[in-house]
């Protein structure tokens, strides 16, 4: 149990009035909330929606020397679900690393995770998968995580850049690059729930590229009807006419492993432009198809300057191009704006259409842009030619991120330039090309402390609002930190600093006891320095976690990874947090387990 002590007897009235009044509220702090702040560095952060209101995030975590994949489930209030712990749960620790996961629902709260395995023996990477469920176990029936997990590809060469989207029956499809013909080649394989692969499907994944030169970026959508759209940028034009580059193709697959119908088991360009186009990505058009978009140079060829624009197009269920949208010689022009546009990424608009947003360098510094594509291929009212600038700060925006917000517009996070590190920023944009109201337009801060916020990654909150997630460096090699983001950016929800009055308080804020890290929450009603310190029972300084170290007015979580001084862990037994800040010294008892 928790029991803050202060030395000033009238502030200890106060204290627990606000400890009190405080229990029923969410555990989104300002500035973002820990999720891991294990020993070593966590990045590549990734997540999807838990179906319950939370979501299921995964990571690669150094925590034990080499590169391990954990996950974690958190609620809607930001803290670990039911029975899961701080700091998550080891999805593979197999020797060796593991790399770049990728997870999708299993359908009942929990995930399965695929990631890309450097194998003991060999020198090369391949394709692993696990299955932790709802309740954070390893899945009935699935590897531990200490093994190595299901091998999905173990052929020969390096087998990398994995995806994975769910086969709406608690199984998935797991797609690659794979290098075992000598060239770069897509597979795909589906696995069923019980973690086998599925015996319509090759060993080692189903490949019908490999006699037509190389494939790369696999971009997955499931089709609604147990199988998976898939699409990817190919280079067999540029074998025979090298002006012609790289195209972006697309197929549609059945869970069988064949071509639906009108498809074909090699794909068809959804562009057949002059010069490359790559990097694409997809959405449903709510019909039955997608709308695919797109990093396009067929207008280098005219201009001189090898630069990328944005296009896309409409393809209907049988792979044709939708009634009403320009064949693929021409294609739909999004943003053909002087420099380059990268970091081309679609959501659904709700109504056929999609809003596409990207990198535009047009600017001398990187900014984030969108626009909205009807399902009648024309630019909804209210969006610029060219598209909108998301951001009116002009220090640059880089690494963002979007989802649909459910209402026809989008949520859109990004890397921030404007401060002297790395920050966390977001916005939401209606579908009129207009800012919802309570977004500024330059933006609503979620993290901005000192030191390097970078690589966010988003999901829904299913309530119209959205979870935020990033690698956070303000302590060490990298923590994995997430907030909140509402609807209408309400302050008394958003993750932002609670009003100047609010009463000081400290306490413990994630599990008590607990075996990994310990996050304590400290609101500060003015500016303040701050010193903090772990104490065992004896008074012995075990760690100082903060010396005079000036802290702004609102809520701060202050994290102990569990260490002492010397880095060593600290042993089982009872401590204290204790914070000399503001005139007033403050305890929080915490319970360390190993």
């Amino acid at each position: 149990m928790l029991r803050a002590i202060l030395c000033r007897p009238a502030a200890l009235a106060a204290l627990l009035l606000c400890l009190s009044a405080g229990t029923a509220r969410a555990a989104w702090l300002h500035n973002g909330t820990p999720l891991c702040t294990a020993a070593g560095s966590q990045y590549n952060v990734t997540a999807i929606p838990d179906g319950a209101g939370g979501a299921m995030v995964a990571w690669e975590d150094a925590r034990n020397g080499a590169a391990d994949v954990y996950c974690l489930r958190i609620t809607s209030a930001g803290v670990p679900a039911s029975g899961w712990p701080a700091d998550g749960v080891p999805v593979c620790t197999a020797d060796f690393d593991q790399s770049g996961p990728h997870l999708c629902s299993d359908g009942a709260g929990g995930a399965i995770i695929a990631w890309t395995d450097l194998t003991p023996g060999a020198s090369t990477w391949d394709i692993y998968a696990n299955h932790i469920d709802g309740a954070g176990h390893t899945a009935a029936g699935w590897p531990a995580a200490s093994t190595r997990g299901v091998p999905i590809c173990t052929a020969d060469e390096h087998q990398t850049g994995v995806r994975i989207v769910d086969d709406g029956a608690g199984g998935a499809f797991i797609a690659w690059t794979d290098e075992r013909y000598g060239g770069a080649d897509l597979v795909v394989q589906h696995l069923l729930q019980s973690g086998a692969a599925d015996p319509q499907w090759p060993v080692d994944g189903l490949d019908e590229f490999h006699d037509t030169a190389q494939q790369y970026d696999p971009v997955m959508l499931p089709d609604g009807t147990g199988g998976i759209w898939l699409d990817w940028s190919d280079d067999r034009a540029s074998q025979i006419n090298s002006n012609l580059g790289f195209d972006v193709y697309f197929e549609r697959i059945t869970a069988s492993g064949t071509p639906a119908v009108g498809h074909s088991s090699t794909g068809f360009p959804a562009t057949t432009a002059v010069q490359s186009q790559g990097h694409s990505t997809m959405v449903h058009d709510d019909a039955g198809g997608v709308i695919l978009a797109w990093l396009d140079y067929r207008n280098a060829s005219i201009t001189g300057v090898f630069t990328s624009d944005i296009y896309c197009e409409r393809i209907d269920a049988n792979a044709a191009v939708h009634a009403g949208w320009p064949n693929t010689n021409n294609d739909r022009a999004l943003c053909t704006a002087t420099g380059d546009q990268d970091n081309v990424l679609a959501v659904p608009d709700g109504a056929g259409g999609a809003i596409v947003t990207w990198r535009d360098l047009r600017a001398p510094t990187p900014r984030a842009y969108a626009t909205r594509v009807t399902a009648t291929s024309v630019l909804a009212a209210g969006w610029p030619l060219n598209g909108l600038s998301l951001c009116s700060n002009v220090s640059g925006q880089t690494q963002h991120v979007a989802i649909a917000d459910g209402a026809g517009g989008a949520f859109v996070c990004w890397l921030d330039l404007r401060g002297a590190d790395g920050d966390i920023y977001a916005t939401r944009v209606r579908g009129n090309g207009t800012f919802a109201p309570g977004w500024p337009a330059a933006g609503t801060s979620v993290c901005a402390v000192t030191g390097d916020a970078a690589a966010p990654a988003m999901v829904t909150d299913a309530q119209g609002g959205a979870f935020v997630f990033w690698r956070d460096l303000r302590t060490d090699g990298g923590d994995v930190y997430a907030a909140h983001l509402t609807a209408n950016g309400d302050a008394s929800l958003l993750s932002v600093a609670p009003p100047a009055h609010a009463s000081f308080a400290f306490a413990v804020r994630s599990g008590n006891p607990a075996r990994g890290s310990t996050v304590f929450a400290l609101t500060l009603p003015a500016e303040a320095a701050a010193t903090i310190r772990i104490l065992d029972v004896t008074g012995r300084v075990v760690r100082t976690l903060s010396q005079s170290v000036t802290m702004s007015a609102g809520e701060h979580a202050i994290v102990w990874d569990g260490r002492d001084e010397a880095g060593a862990a600290a042993a089982s037994g009872v401590y204290f947090a204790r914070v000399d800040a503001a005139g007033i010294t403050a305890s929080a008892r915490c319970v360390r387990l190993r």
